[in-house]
């Protein structure tokens, strides 16, 4: 196969990161045995409108018939017309697209024949055969006619704008072109850049920097061009923010240069380096301590890749684009806001501590090593791409899967996390098959278990050095670390990323469960598209349970690096509450789609029982505990249920305290957090059971008077309240424990402050018909949309909606 690569080519002609792209482009593609590859290369000047219509018309004028295939690569490339076409895409030009900041209007004045002439064209529809040469037609007699200086006329303008759009939409038109591409997940989802419902595959491309390797960690280094848009003053500017003895070296030539080196005079540590070979580069990058890179939303970002593949870690900014799809914050760098204060501290952080430096780098080059030209030049050279059938026809493939991770296996249940990850991973089922790799610590060894004809859970354990650090950082801060220890400590379970690469690789999509295994799955599978299931605001949640433990504000830190990380890079984030999605919306910008996921239950599957039923039930529950006996003027029974977790240790703590109000009333404590009960210190109307069968839960869900739910703290919606509902129970509940649930006091549940919370109760227990009533409106509203076949359905249609947006 004979394959033209088309470029534009810059005058002046300088040599950048997308001439290395092309370059190593056209090599892969020549070392396929049969294919040879040519580099098309056109001047394309673009400082006025009419260099713009010469350089689009110069492409649409190409003749490449003698080609079997031809890939353009940015604009105005893609003008060529050939029979076998892809587009694999940089940016289009981004002055009058997502940049573009000047007038939506023509000037005043503006109302020449030539410029009436071209609004008329530029209102026909772009995509017929010859429409493009007609608009070019006019365009250029529109600036033979009045010149570039003509106000109509200005480069950037409305008018201009108006064209190259125009130009562009029938160029890409799928009509046109069989396949697209983009370089990365921020130029994919950039708005305008494809057309509507085109399937963009996102390919990054690997450097073609050659010797690459690991060195010292000793100065801090950049380079690019120095424009404004790279952003190397934020550079310089930050220095003043880092105290420790560290150079900073900058290499590359640009319009900026005098009046950076202006800037920079004060300060005997910044170096510019000027032009440098490849050679030199590879130099600076293996003595580099850190590679600091803050462009203003970058395409790709090649500089951050080339930095780790020599194991040294990014600094970077929320607001660099494309460097985002590469650096995670705390794993392989350290992404700060964009202001000089936030990257100064995060340079001087790296200086006094290389050894972290070391352990980033080394994660990223771990990620970097998996980014290769073999995807990409196998899809720029397969066939057109089918055309998007609806979802539920779609015959599977072997990418039709799935992959959840997750920091627990979704088998056995024993509490509401694992309850959500597997019914909504159940729903999935119906259009993927589905594996599921949990790096769970409860498995001594590995193991593999059937879920279902189509679902599989694999269960690694974490490595022993993963153990000795974690107990370490554990003992260091005083608090449990468990979830976040899988976020920081990834590394040191290769065996785990492993698995996640070979099963990633056949997968289409992942789901996180929890944000904790995104570092898993960008060191294994950098490019492929994740959904984020936000089972609480984590970054709240820890931040409440950790308080103002100085130790563990690090801890803090780390979770909202890598809960943002979720946040930002994902195709899809489903929240249980609009409270959370609030929460996390303020960890920053996100192009993710959102989806309001609450918890539920298998309410069809629960028996609902109420009235005189359930109080039979309670005099025989009591009667078989022999508790009558024991404590002889109870009267009703008040149930709990729980895992050991610190919103629900609260919540016990807070029925201790209850309890001696109504004396009248058993208070049982099921589930694990049981454990947390002082046996000798705790109220004589109090009972622990302890972790419970299916069958004794579902007797005490049938028995109880009441259900509390006396939540104070934590996120998502609470899976024990649809318990509750769902059985028939009456509830009495704080507000924040019916947090994203459709309820109203009086009317499903009592809600009730703490302070008013016994009253509440008491309200409970003996006014029975209420109790009665509002058990009956629960159990509909749990019917209705809560059940977890209509949230699960919910969830895979809101994956699906992502994946073809």
């Amino acid at each position: 196969m004979r394959v033209a690569v088309v470029v534009p080519r810059s005058v002046p002609y300088v040599v950048g990161g997308a001439e290395r792209l092309y370059d190593g482009l056209v090599a892969a593609i020549g070392e396929r045995p049969g294919h040879t590859a040519e580099l098309i290369a056109v001047d394309s000047p673009e400082h006025s409108f009419g260099q713009l219509v010469d350089s689009y018309s110069a492409f649409g004028a190409l003749d490449l018939t003698d080609f079997d295939h031809v890939i353009s690569t940015k604009y105005p490339s893609w003008m060529v017309r050939h029979r076998s076409h892809a587009v694999y895409m940089l940016h289009t030009l981004r002055g009058l697209y997502d940049t573009y900041t000047g007038p939506q209007a023509d000037p005043a004045g503006t109302d020449a024949p030539e410029v009436l002439a071209l609004r008329d064209v530029l209102r026909t529809a772009p995509g017929s055969r010859d429409g493009w040469r007609t608009v070019l037609r006019v365009a250029r007699a529109t600036v033979d006619a009045l010149g570039d200086d003509h106000p109509a006329l200005a480069f950037p303008g409305p008018l201009c704008r108006s064209l190259i759009h125009w130009l562009d939409r029938d160029a890409l038109d799928p009509r046109n072109v069989g396949r697209f591409a983009a370089i990365s997940r921020t130029v994919a989802r950039r708005r305008d850049y494809f057309p509507h419902g085109a399937a963009v595959d996102v390919l990054p491309p690997p450097s073609s920097l050659q010797g690459l390797h690991e060195g010292p960690y000793q100065a801090l280094f950049t380079v690019s061009r120095l424009d404004p848009p790279k952003r190397i003053e934020l550079i310089i500017e930050a220095m003043r923010y880092v105290g420790a003895p560290v150079r900073l070296r900058i290499a590359g030539t640009g319009p900026d240069e005098g009046r950076l080196k202006e800037l920079a005079a004060a300060d005997g540590r910044i170096e510019f380096l000027g032009r440098i070979s490849d050679l030199d580069l590879v130099a600076e990058y293996s003595r580099a301590l850190a590679v600091p890179f803050v462009p203003k939303d970058e395409d790709f970002g090649l500089v951050a890749l080339e930095a780790h593949l020599a194991a040294k870690p990014v600094i970077t900014c929320t607001d660099s684009g494309g460097v985002s799809d590469t650096v995670i914050d705390g794993v392989d760098g350290i992404v700060t806001a964009p202001a000089a204060g936030e990257l100064g501290r995060a340079m001087q952080r790296l200086a006094e501590d290389p050894d972290l430096a070391a352990r980033l780098g080394t994660n990223g080059r771990r990620s970097a090593q998996t980014i290769t030209w073999d995807p990409v030049v196998d899809t720029l050279l397969a066939g057109p791409a089918p055309a998007p059938a609806p979802v539920a026809t779609r015959t599977r493939s072997r990418r039709d899967r799935v992959i959840v991770l997750s920091t627990y296996g979704l088998e056995p249940v024993r509490h509401g996390g694992q309850l959500r990850a597997r019914s909504l991973a159940d729903g999935l089922t119906d259009r993927w098959d589905v594996d599921v790799l949990a790096l769970d610590t409860s498995v001594p060894g590995g193991t593999t278990l059937s879920l279902g004809p189509r679902m599989t859970q694999y269960s690694r354990p974490v490595s022993s050095a993963h153990v000795g650090l974690e107990s370490q950082i554990a003992h260091r801060v005083g608090v449990p670390i468990g979830d976040i220890a899988a976020s920081l400590l990834i590394a040191q379970n290769p065996a785990f990323l492993s698995l996640v690469g070979d099963l990633g690789a056949r997968a289409s999509v992942a789901v996180l469960a929890h944000p904790y295994l995104l570092p898993a799955l960008r060191i294994a599978c950098p490019n492929l598209p994740f959904v984020y299931d936000a089972h609480n605001a984590e970054t709240v949640m820890k931040s409440e349970i950790y308080g103002d433990n100085p130790a563990a504000q690090a801890l803090t830190q780390a979770v909202r690096a890598v809960e943002r990380a979720a946040v930002r890079g994902a195709e899809l984030v489903t929240v249980c509450s609009e409270d959370d999605r609030a929460s996390l919306c303020e960890l920053g910008p996100s192009l993710a789609s959102w989806e309001l996921v609450p918890n539920g239950y298998d309410v069809a599957g629960t028996p609902f029982t109420t009235g005189a039923d359930r109080r039979r039930n309670r005099d025989r529950w009591l009667a078989a505990k022999a508790t009558r006996s024991v404590h002889p003027g109870v009267g009703s029974l008040a149930l709990f249920v729980g895992s050991y977790h610190k919103p629900n240790l609260e919540a016990v703590d807070f029925i201790v305290e209850l309890a001696p109000c109504l004396p009248d009333t058993l208070f049982v404590i099921a589930g694990g957090v049981g454990e947390h009960l002082d046996p000798l210190g705790r109220p004589s109307n109090i009972v622990a059971t302890g972790r419970l069968s299916d069958s004794a839960l579902a007797q005490l869900l049938a028995s109880a008077d009441v259900s509390l739910n006396p939540m104070v703290s934590g996120g998502g919606t609470n899976i024990k309240l649809m318990e509750s509902f769902a059985a028939g129970v009456p509830v009495v509940s704080t507000p924040l424990g019916a947090r994203g649930v459709d309820v109203a006091d009086g009317r499903e549940l009592l809600l009730a402050d703490p302070a008013l919370f016994a009253a509440a109760v008491h309200t409970c227990v003996t006014d029975r018909a209420g109790a009665d009533h509002r058990a009956a409106k629960a159990r509909a509203l749990a019917e209705s949309g809560y059940d977890w076949s209509v949230l699960a359905d919910r969830f895979r249609h809101a994956v699906e909606r992502a994946l073809t947006r």
